[in-house]
């Protein structure tokens, strides 16, 4: 009884380790080139796609593939700067600033900051553990645009993520991860990323892949503008 209940609580670790790597995943997606939004205009984002991940954890092998959905909003605060927010289904929230570094006729390049946040409980009963993620990201976005509706960007990203259990298992962690998004945007005011990604965190055999199709828009009058 008691080596079951242990392989319970192991398992349920395990489903708690590798599902907090897939909401990872999930709000990892950039949908937005190196270029600024104009102060007072707007970029909103809806779609989805798929995910998938392989990773063994005490000679137990764990796949997961699933679907989402997520919607963002960005705003132009400034000159050469936005920020935005992201929601994504199944859970979790992210919001980032973006300033541009350099403005070229077609080369743009922008550094960033964000934090996303999470929670998640797998097993049940004695075997529950909740965790609450909060993720620290430190993204790059380079961009070329050929022409004004058409370019490829690729968007570098370093995540420190910290996650607190509690249940079955409880206690703090912080791990590191590496990753990254490129795509294709297809129009100007309104049209179509198409984006992968990669995320993989450093010292694990876990990584990951997504999938992205979202259509987006812009619009003028943004909320933030009345504020700055």
């Amino acid at each position: 009884m008691r080596l079951k209940m242990k392989t319970r609580i192991v398992l349920a670790l395990a489903a708690s380790y590798i599902l907090s790597g897939s909401i990872a995943c999930v709000s990892m997606s950039s949908l937005q080139t190196a270029e600024t939004l104009e102060k007072g205009k707007t970029q909103s984002t809806f779609g989805g796609g798929y995910y998938s991940s392989e990773e063994t954890v005490n000679n137990t092998t764990i796949s997961t593939k699933l679907p989402y959905l997520e919607y963002s909003y960005r705003e132009g605060i400034a000159k050469d700067l936005d920020g935005g927010v992201k929601l994504t289904i199944i859970g979790s929230a992210t919001a980032d600033l973006k300033y541009r570094l350099i403005d070229g006729d077609a080369f743009d390049l922008s550094v960033g900051g964000g934090a996303g946040y999470m929670t998640l409980t797998s097993g049940s009963g004695a075997t529950e553990v909740k965790n609450t993620i909060i993720d620290f990201m430190v993204p790059a976005y380079a961009s070329y645009r050929f022409d004004p509706s058409w370019a490829v960007y690729a968007t570098p990203r370093y995540v420190l993520r910290m996650n607190s259990r509690s249940g079955a298992d409880s206690g703090t962690s912080t791990a590191s991860l590496l990753g990254g998004a490129g795509g294709v945007k297809i129009g100007k005011s309104w049209g179509t990323y198409l984006e992968a990604a990669y995320q993989k965190q450093l010292g694990s055999n876990f990584d990951l892949m997504q999938y992205n199709v979202s259509f987006f828009w812009e619009a003028d009058g943004g909320f933030l503008s009345q504020f700055f």
